[in-house]
This record gives C-alpha cells, structure tokens and sequence, in this order.
C-alpha cells in the first residue's frame, strides 16, 4: 500500500513541473497513491493526508487522472474509495472522496496478461469480496443483485481457469477467460461504491458513476465474433 511519505515526496513534484495530469499504471496501491496526490495538490489544506480519512471535506476536484489498470479486483479506476497507510502509526487510513475519481479507465487485458498467478488469485478473490458484500448488505435491491450475482458468476466459472493458466505459464494467451475475468470488477466497483446508505438509489444513478468516467474496453475483434457481445461505450 502506498504510504503518506510517498505524499510528501510526490506533491513537490507537482509543483515544481505543474503537472497537468495523473497516470496511474500498476495495481489498486498505485492508483490509489495517484489518488491521493492528485486530491492534495489541489486541495492543500489536507497536506497532512491524515486529514484525508473517512469522508473527506474536499473542495476540489483533483489533478485529472488517468488510470490503467495492471489487475483486476479493487476496481480502484472506477471507485471512489483509497486507502493510504501511515507507517508512524502502523494503520491504514480508509479514504472516500468523490472528487477523486479518474476521468479516464483504460482497460486493456494484455495489460493484466502478465499477472503472476498469486497476484491473479488475490485480486479475484477481492472481485469475489467485493460482490458477496454488496449482494448481503441491508442496502442491496434488485439492480445491484443483479451486477453483483452476475460478478460471482463470472467469478466462478473463470478464476480458476485463468490461475491455471498462469500456472502453465501462458501468460500472454488472451483468451475469452481473460476478458470475462477483467469484465468482473467493472461490474461490481462502481455499484458496491453506490449501493450502500438511504440515498442508495439516487447515487446508483449518479453522474460521477455512469458519466464523468470514460472507461474504453480494448476487446480483441475475435472475442466480439465469437461471443457477438455489444458494449456501448457512453461518456
């Protein structure tokens, strides 16, 4: 996990070049570093970071983020949760800040092909997690039932074939386990995100879930042939 030293090592580089935007490549630890940074540079006053936990006060947007993701299950590209730990105190601060979502998810499978299988297996089972709390939590109802049984599913039938592959060692295979894996996440990141609280529906149906995020899903042409599967991509 990233942690609030990376903060103060990262914000002066900010303002020394005056960056435009974040890229965040790697796993859910990465983009949540890019999170936070790009909260506190345009949000000084949380220079702290430690002021950043539970629902933070923010007034900004942050520094436009661009996230590619390298795994699939914390759905950190489409999330407005990260989680930061303070080494001093030994703790992980749990922040939730809706101005902190990326504008732009690219979601590339070849980018995740090269996943060790105990990283595949970890990730999938955080995917796994995170659909089996949002389908039990008292604030669940028939859409968000759906996407999170519908993220089990494809959990249960893929998961374990992808790790077998990863044990074989084809690690560059794209195959269609590999698309319905990455597709599981995208599935229940956002809805988890919104399904919780009495104001469930009216955030289900938000801007900053459905509409400020620009996902692109690369899908290889012979995954659209042979499964005829249409995704509609809509900004």
């Amino acid at each position: 996990l990233p942690h609030t030293t990376h903060m103060h090592q990262f914000v002066p580089v900010y303002n020394k070049y005056h960056c435009d935007y974040v890229i965040a490549v790697g796993g859910g630890s990465v983009i949540d570093c890019a999170k936070a940074i790009a909260i506190i540079v345009k949000n000084p006053e949380f220079n702290d970071v430690k002021s950043l936990v539970g629902v933070a006060d923010t007034k900004e947007r942050c520094l436009p983020i661009i996230a590619l993701p390298t795994t699939a299950g914390t759905a950190a590209e489409v999330t407005i949760n990260y989680v930061i730990t303070d080494e001093e105190a030994v703790v992980k601060l749990v922040c939730v800040d809706p101005n902190d979502i990326p504008v732009l998810s690219i979601v590339d499978t070849e980018l995740m092909a090269g996943m060790p299988a105990a990283t595949a297996a970890a990730t999938g089972l955080d995917a796994l997690t995170h659909a089996m709390e949002g389908y039990i939590t008292k604030a669940s109802w028939e859409m968000t039932d759906m996407f999170h049984l519908k993220s089990m599913e494809l959990i249960y039938k893929n998961l374990e074939k992808y790790i077998d592959e990863k044990i074989e060692l084809i690690k560059f295979k794209m195959s269609t386990v590999d698309e319905n894996y990455q597709l599981i996440e995208k599935l229940d990141g956002p809805v988890f995100d919104k399904c919780s609280g009495p104001d469930a529906f009216k955030r289900l149906y938000s801007t900053d879930t459905f509409m400020e995020v620009s996902c692109i899903y690369l899908y290889k042409k012979d995954f659209y042939e042979k499964n005829k599967f249409e995704f509609e991509l809509k900004t």
